[in-house]
């Protein structure tokens, strides 16, 4: 599912425009990401929670050179779903 077809669907069910839906996914999405930027947890009880997650730095061989490469820490995105959703997907 893309995000247009998102949108479709929930158009459908919230009987709102779809450029309201639209605005709305947006911010959504919008919120989800600044607050993992501020390095603040975001909990969606039944879905998951979302947060940043630092990696640590490694020491990794170049495959060409097979000169040592230090890949430096860096944060990521990070998704753990709730036991409910993995409960649905495995039933």
């Amino acid at each position: 599912m893309n995000k247009k077809e998102l949108v479709n669907q929930l158009a459908n069910k919230t009987h709102l425009s779809k450029q309201k839906t639209t605005e709305a996914l947006d911010a959504f999405l919008d919120i989800i990401v600044d607050s993992c930027g501020k390095n603040q947890k975001v909990k969606l009880p039944g879905f998951g929670s979302f947060e940043a997650y630092k990696r640590k730095s490694v020491k990794r061989v170049n495959p060409r050179t097979k000169q040592p490469v230090e890949v430096p820490s860096r944060w990521v995105p990070k998704f753990r779903p709730s036991t409910a959703f993995k409960k649905t997907l495995n039933t």
